[in-house]
């Protein structure tokens, strides 16, 4: 695996230092890739099911663990019943769940200020960018390349 690392970190960290370059200088190489945005119908309760439509395969990963902890833990603090662990589960989901829910009510009034700040701010912010990037970069190429050279 070491021998593998090798080769892959000099690349890693060449593409850190070149995308750091770049946007040290305005340029922004992932500009004609299409970007999405969070689907907004008229229903705002249809827009927070969508929205946790698409959010939930981004958790999905952790509901493995999630759900066999809620059972374990409905199990343990119950009877241990089906019926309690359902119980809990369902409750645990709706727990979880109503986040997903508020969260577009919530957050357009802070979007909409954080996206004015952002337009205003875009090139300072793309050369900040920049250089945490050749940061990284040098930082990686310092710590993990140099010792693998010698």
């Amino acid at each position: 695996f070491a021998e593998v690392l090798d080769y892959v970190l000099p690349a890693l960290y060449t593409g850190v230092l070149a995308l750091g370059v770049a946007m040290l200088f305005g340029k922004n190489p992932f500009a004609r890739l299409s970007t999405t945005s969070a689907p907004v119908v008229r229903n705002p309760a249809a827009t927070a099911y969508l929205y946790g439509m698409f959010l939930g395969p981004m958790t999905l990963p952790c509901t493995g663990p999630l759900v066999l902890s809620a059972f374990t833990i409905g199990g343990v603090a119950g009877t241990g019943r089906l019926v309690d662990g359902l119980v809990y589960f369902v409750f645990f989901g709706l727990g979880f769940g109503w986040p997903l829910v508020a969260l577009p009510f919530l957050a357009t009034p802070v979007q909409r200020r954080i996206t004015r700040f952002l337009t205003r701010h875009h090139r300072a912010i793309g050369v900040m960018s920049g250089v945490l990037l050749i940061v990284i970069a040098v930082i990686g190429f310092r710590s993990d390349v140099l010792p693998a050279l010698r």
